[in-house]
C-alpha cells in the first residue's frame, strides 16, 4: 500500500477549545470553562490523523511569523508530521478559532490574517509520491485551483472536504472545483446547503450528478454515501462524545486509510466513523486513534496493512 498522503491545506488554525461550559456566554456575562486546551486544528487533524493511523500524511500549508504559526510549527513537529512542503511566510499568516462545545453542538469565533497567501508551484507535485489529494476545505481548493487541475491531470485521486466553507454550486468556479473531485465529504448542513434542499436523501443524490461518490458525514447518525446509483450507510460508533472539534477531519483520515488500502466503500465508512467517534472522546485531534487502537475497534482491518 502507498502509504504516502499528499494534504492542500493552506492555512492551518490554532483552535482555543472551552470545554465544560454551562451555556454559551450572554453579552456581559462571563463564564468559565472547567477545561481548556491550545490544538492545532483544520487540516492539521487530517495530518495527525492519518501519521497515528501508520499514513504519510505531507502537508501543504502556510505557516508565518506570528505566535500561532510558531505553536502549530511545534505541534506538527511534536506529532513528527513531515513539513517539507510547509512554506513560511515573511509575514504573519495567523488563523486561530475559539470552539465552545455544548450539547453536542458547536459555536465557534474565528480569525484569519487577512494577508492573501501565494498560490503554490506546480513543481511540488513532482516531489511526491502520492497517488491521493485530500483538499482541506474548499477555500483552499477555489485558492489553489491550478494545483488542483494539475492534480487531476497527474492521474491523482481527488477528495474535497468542505471545511464549513459558504458554499454556492450557482457560481460556475465552484462548480467545476466540485465536479473535477473523485469523493466529496461534506457534513449534513453543507450537503442541504449546496444542493438547495431540505432533504439528505435528495441532496445527496443531486450532488452525486456532479461528483462520482458524495460521503455525508452525519455526526451521531453515522455516514452516508452515494456512488454511481448506490446508497450505502453505516452507523456511528456507540461512544459519549467529549468535544466533536475535529472529528469531520479525523472521519476524513480514516475513510483515506480504506481507501488506500483497497477496501469496499461500505468499509471505508465504518473506518471514517471509528477514527471520527474515537476523536470525540478528547479535544480535537488530540485523542485521534493510533493504529493499535483503531484496530481495537476494527480487528478485520488487517489485511489492508500488511
Amino acid at each position: 500500500m502507498n502509504r504516502e498522503v499528499l494534504l492542500l491545506g493552506g492555512r492551518v488554525y490554532c483552535d482555543l477549545v472551552f470545554t465544560g461550559l454551562p451555556s454559551l456566554p450572554r453579552l456581559g456575562e462571563e463564564l468559565f470553562a472547567k477545561e481548556m486546551k491550545v490544538l492545532v486544528g483544520g487540516p492539521a487533524n487530517t495530518a495527525i490523523a492519518l501519521r497515528r493511523l501508520g499514513l504519510h500524511p505531507r502537508l501543504l500549508a502556510d505557516l508565518g511569523t506570528d505566535f500561532f504559526s510558531e505553536y502549530v510549527a511545534a505541534m506538527l513537529a511534536r506529532e513528527d508530521l513531515d513539513q517539507s512542503l510547509i512554506q513560511r511566510r515573511n509575514f504573519p499568516a495567523a488563523a486561530v478559532t475559539v470552539a465552545m462545545p455544548l450539547d453536542g453542538e458547536r459555536a465557534f469565533v474565528s480569525y484569519v490574517e487577512p494577508e492573501q497567501l501565494p498560490t503554490y508551484e506546480l513543481a511540488l507535485l513532482e516531489d511526491t509520491a502520492a497517488q491521493t489529494l485530500h483538499i482541506c476545505g474548499m477555500a483552499v481548493g477555489l485558492r489553489q485551483r491550478e494545483f488542483v487541475r494539475a492534480a487531476r491531470e497527474a492521474g491523482l485521486t481527488l477528495l474535497l472536504d468542505c471545511a464549513c466553507e459558504q458554499l454556492d454550486l450557482k457560481d460556475p468556479t465552484t462548480r467545476d472545483l466540485v465536479a473535477s473531485v473523485d469523493f466529496l465529504m461534506p457534513n449534513i448542513a453543507e450537503a442541504l446547503s449546496m444542493a438547495g434542499s431540505r432533504n439528505i436523501y435528495q441532496a445527496t443524490k443531486l450532488l452525486g450528478e456532479l461528483v462520482p461518490t458524495v460521503v455525508v458525514k452525519m455526526g451521531p447518525d453515522g455516514a452516508l454515501a452515494y456512488s454511481r446509483g448506490q446508497w450505502l450507510d453505516a452507523p456511528a460508533l456507540d461512544v459519549s462524545p467529549v468535544d466533536t472539534t475535529g472529528a469531520g477531519d479525523c472521519f476524513a483520515a480514516g475513510f483515506i486509510l480504506g481507501l488506500l488500502g483497497g477496501q469496499s466503500l461500505q468499509t471505508c465508512l465504518q473506518y471514517g466513523n471509528v477514527a471520527g467517534g474515537l476523536s470525540t472522546l478528547g479535544c480535537g485531534a488530540a485523542c485521534a486513534p493510533t493504529l493499535e487502537q483503531f484496530r481495537q475497534y476494527v480487528p478485520t482491518a488487517e489485511p489492508a496493512f500488511s
